[in-house]
């Protein structure tokens, strides 16, 4: 059973910490036994898994998130991990946004029903968003795992110039 100390200042009844805006509701809330955190086994921490998945994986992207993922050999749960670069923001941001995602992947860890391994990269626009906006985000990029053979255009190489058409001669009747 666990145990929450409460200041002088909060120590109202019980009653009254069930109003939403007093700040003990979301203590009794929670309720006990209750799991608010992405397990331990849904996290990836090994820097050679992260390594492996940019490497071998298959990536998805649209402006705020790019996730990798590549599928694991194990029988294990699928396990993600996060990178938010200091262009985000100072440190404050980058755990909000870290925080805001492992969050929105709990919620939809049961669309995930294979054994995936994914990495979250954050862009510096993902700072400004809140958590609806997040959770969709990260809705679409599991959506566009779901649906792999959905057509997109190869992407030509940037150095690549553009070939003119090559005109044929036309043939006439009496040519063949």
């Amino acid at each position: 059973m666990a145990f929450f100390y409460i200041s002088r200042q909060f120590s109202a009844s019980i009653e009254n910490c069930a109003v939403k805006g007093h700040p003990c509701f979301r203590i009794l809330s929670m309720g006990m036994g209750a799991s608010y955190m992405l397990q331990r086994e849904h996290r990836l921490t090994d820097k050679r898994d992260f390594q492996r998945i940019f490497h071998h994986g298959q990536s998805f992207a649209n402006r705020y998130l790019v996730m990798y993922y590549l599928k694991n050999r194990t029988n294990e749960p699928f396990r993600v991990g996060f990178s938010v670069s200091k262009k985000v923001g100072k440190a404050v941001t980058r755990n909000r946004v870290k925080r805001l995602l492992r969050e929105a992947f709990r919620l939809e860890k049961e669309r995930v029903t294979e054994s995936i391994d994914f990495v979250v990269i954050a862009r510096p626009s993902a700072a400004e968003l809140e958590f609806a906006e997040i959770r969709q985000n990260v809705q679409h990029l599991l959506r566009n795992i779901d649906n792999p053979d959905k057509p997109s255009k190869p992407r030509p190489p940037r150095n690549a110039k553009k070939a003119l058409p090559v005109k044929r001669p036309e043939l006439q009747k009496g040519d063949i």
